[in-house]
């Protein structure tokens, strides 16, 4: 294990030293531990990755992972997304250690410990780091929210339960929320 002097920011080597097995994250150089999501975040999570793996089937436009993955933006910058997408174009940033650089889609879902961690610091660091597109799950409301990435900010399209949506970044994709929240 390691220790870290006060003030001094966790980096990505620190991460690396630490046991596998838990769920964590590097946010501006402080190591987050998330628990275990509960049964319907894992529910949505795979009726999520479900539409996008017959939707990959049909179109191969990229390649889907699921939490745990580690996606490297910084030096102090570790996040696990609930699910990330990386189009064909970018499948280069694919590392042996999960994927060095912005991916293409985020998918997170809210959960009580890390709501507020993923409406506010996450969205902030996947604008900074350029991530095309944000969609924030709330199981509770039962909605989806896509985020597209802007200059001044991401640009807000919620959904509620029983839409259909779909998105410029997957041509074709037809999400019905009606399957994702079920």
């Amino acid at each position: 294990m390691f220790s870290l002097a006060p003030h001094e920011k966790a980096t990505y080597e620190h991460y690396c030293l630490l046991p596998e097995g838990d769920r964590r994250e590097l946010i501006e150089g402080e190591l987050l531990v998330t628990p275990a999501p509960n049964e319907k975040h894992q529910r949505y999570s795979g009726n999520i990755g479900f539409e996008l793996r017959k939707y990959l089937e049909e179109s191969p436009a990229g390649v889907l992972y699921h939490a745990p993955f580690d996606v490297i933006l910084d030096n102090h910058n570790v996040v696990q997304p609930d699910i990330v997408l990386v189009l064909q174009e970018h499948r280069s940033r694919i590392v042996t250690e999960g994927l060095r650089g912005a991916p293409d889609l985020v998918v997170e879902i809210l959960s009580p410990s890390t709501s507020s961690r993923d409406l506010v610091y996450k969205r902030h660091i996947y604008h900074r780091f350029r991530v095309p597109e944000y969609w924030i799950v709330d199981p509770e409301k039962e909605t989806l929210t896509i985020l597209k990435w802007a200059e001044k900010g991401y640009e807000d399209a919620s959904c509620g339960s029983t839409e259909v949506i779909e998105t410029t970044l997957l041509p074709g994709l037809k999400l019905d929320l009606s399957r994702v929240f079920r």
